[in-house]
């Protein structure tokens, strides 16, 4: 069986090296995009046999489209160069509880895609059911963004006099009041519309993917450039753009909505994932005895997938 990772990193260039070397196999193949605001040196990757780096750089900022148009334009390559049977998305942060024999006869064994898309209004749309999308996640698709910093967004819903606007304005005065002209304008244009026959989904960004999911995708991208379009306007897009496409376009019964792998999050009310770290091992022992827990995500820490390695029998 053939299996394509494909990576979005920005960091972390020797743990990806890492990652890549533990996941080497046979059939398996690399496609990286490095970021293209990143100043890492990813040049030590090239040694690995079958990794490629991808051409075009998108800048992958959280919360902006760059992270739907650099995968969508990976998932065009995998679709027209490689040859696969699945496509694993990474980021530089996951890390394999599992070997790389494991990951393939449990692929092979079940033939489904693995991906999380619920369709909305849901306010626990994702695997996670503590993460809590305000009004369901309507206002992700019904309002434009704006960007008030790194980690900051406004949601600007347009000629709606409401109480969840008023509560954007605040936000807005706050945190950037020198954007509150955009936030007018934003409020001044016509309301969005919902994509031709693909009902608003949510859900994790990360996925595994049948070749025919993801040629799929890529037949529906190419033919209906609106798709990419919406990922501009849309609050957190890679949240939901490549979950509205799968609930289209895997099938139920080939599809299990699950990610196979496992975020660390601290609290029910923490913002993001933490970072799992040599305190946490206890954790990350429970999760390599998961039968369907193939990887972990937030591993930034060497000596942890070294850790995971021993356990694993990976070292």
């Amino acid at each position: 069986m053939k299996i394509t990772y494909l990576f979005l990193v920005y960091k972390n260039a020797e743990l990806v090296y890492h990652t890549c070397q533990q996941l080497k196999s046979v059939g398996v193949k690399f496609l990286v995009h490095v970021d293209r605001n990143s100043s890492e040196d990813f040049s030590m990757l090239k040694s690995i046999e079958g990794l490629e780096f991808y051409d075009l750089r998108y800048a992958t900022v959280w919360g902006g489209s760059g992270l739907v148009k650099a995968t969508a334009s990976c998932l065009d390559y995998i679709s027209k160069n490689y040859e696969t049977d699945f496509v694993i998305l990474m980021s530089e942060s996951d890390y394999p509880v599992k070997s790389a024999e494991y990951i393939e006869s449990y692929l092979r064994s079940t033939q489904k895609d693995y991906a999380v898309a619920t369709p909305l209004p849901c306010e626990y749309p994702l695997e996670n059911k503590n993460c809590y999308w305000l009004e369901g996640g309507m206002r992700r698709v019904k309002a434009y963004p704006l960007r008030l910093g790194s980690k900051g967004i406004a949601s600007i819903e347009p000629r709606m006099l409401n109480w969840g606007n008023l509560r954007q304005f605040g936000k807005v005065l706050l945190k950037a009041p020198l954007c509150l002209p955009k936030a007018l304008k934003l409020l001044l244009k016509q309301r969005r519309q919902p994509l031709k026959d693909l009902p608003w989904c949510g859900g994790d960004q990360w996925f595994i993917l049948r070749r025919v999911t993801v040629d799929k995708i890529v037949a529906l991208i190419e033919s209906d450039k609106r798709i990419l379009a919406e990922s501009d306007n849309t609050i957190v897009p890679d949240e939901v753009i490549f979950a509205t496409l799968l609930h289209a376009l895997s099938p139920v019964n080939e599809r299990e909505n699950k990610t196979l792998r496992y975020i660390h999050w601290k609290s029910p009310k923490a913002k993001s994932p933490s970072f799992l770290t040599m305190d946490t091992v206890s954790i990350l022992e429970t999760q390599i005895c998961q039968s369907d827990i193939l990887f972990v995500r937030k591993v930034e820490d060497i000596n942890v997938a070294k850790w995971i390695d021993e356990k694993v029998g990976n070292a």
